[in-house]
């Protein structure tokens, strides 16, 4: 895997639209599924504190250090478009 620097930070929304969702915000949030997001997979999440061990995910850095700003959608979706 390889890993950009710099890197991009991304906000991805969630809304949840009835109990079910809830439940999946319920989740996201909880100190558990954080610790394995970001010892298995990586996944960076709001809260650093659950992040104890080391990535197990090879390619990806324990400290970024390089990040820039998202592209805007126009650029995003040229990326996707050319990608595709």
């Amino acid at each position: 895997m390889n890993y950009p620097s710099p890197t991009v930070w991304s906000t991805h929304i969630y809304i949840a639209l009835d109990d079910n969702g809830k439940s999946g915000i319920e989740a996201l949030v909880d100190k558990e599924v954080q610790r394995l997001a970001w010892e298995k997979h990586g996944f960076r999440t709001g809260d650093y504190s659950s992040a104890k061990g080391k990535i197990a995910v090879s390619g990806i850095p324990e400290n970024v250090t390089a990040v820039m700003n998202m592209p805007s959608y126009n650029v995003m979706k040229k990326i996707i478009d050319e990608l595709s």
